[in-house]
């Protein structure tokens, strides 16, 4: 009994990103051909090459959409530029602070932000090295981030001990959790990127960093 649940263990293990990944494929693939269904352009396009029997239903239909993804590819990649000059800046703060302020949308929209913007910066001040240490006690490992070295304060008040400042997140949502302070010889500094351990943590573990073996 032992063993088939090791194996369903390990098969579920192998599998599960592989659903996911489909899944999401395919949630993205439904979102976008119900858009481009109701989309008014789409609508007008594929009547104007029907109007004219430049092709078969089926093509003018095949050939409107990719056209579709092709111009929506395009906008995505504009607004990428757009958002790295100082007038794309300035517009994103303008539309982050309307969302931020609609009542039901607001914890939603500040969240998904926070994520994007631990997962897309790598050069954060905030978070300096990905350690673990055991926690919230013995036999039990967690992953924190070193936030500061110097704690000067707190080190006199426990006799001169080495402290170290340590965010522990919660997953899935790697935006909140406990800021602990640990001595320095019991935490363990990893090298794995932040970024990388941002993901193993929004996944529940499910995305595991890979070993630099050099």
């Amino acid at each position: 009994m032992k063993k088939i649940k090791s194996l369903f263990a390990t098969g579920l293990i192998t599998v599960l990103p592989v659903l996911i990944t489909i899944n999401i494929m395919s949630w993205i693939f439904k979102f976008l051909n119900n858009y481009l269904r109701q989309n008014i352009f789409v609508k007008e396009m594929t009547s104007y090459l029907l109007k004219y029997e430049f092709y078969s239903k089926f093509t003018t239909q095949v050939l409107v959409y990719l056209i579709a993804m092709l111009i929506i590819i395009l906008t995505i990649i504009i607004a990428g530029l757009a958002m790295r000059n100082v007038i794309g800046k300035k517009i994103a703060k303008k539309i982050d602070l309307l969302f931020s302020n609609i009542p039901l949308v607001k914890p939603i929209y500040t969240t998904i932000l926070q994520i994007r913007h631990l997962m897309f910066t790598s050069n954060t001040k905030a978070y300096q090295k990905v350690v673990m240490i055991e926690y919230p006690r013995k036999g039990i490992y967690s992953l924190g981030f070193l936030t500061n070295r110097e704690n000067q304060l707190f080190e006199e008040i426990l006799g001169g001990k080495k402290l170290l400042n340590i965010f522990i997140p919660t997953s899935p949502n790697p935006t909140s959790g406990m800021f602990i302070m640990v001595e320095a010889d019991t935490v363990k500094e990893l090298d794995i990127k932040i970024e990388d351990a941002v993901k193993l943590i929004i996944s529940g573990g499910a995305i595991v960093p890979k070993i630099n073996k050099n």
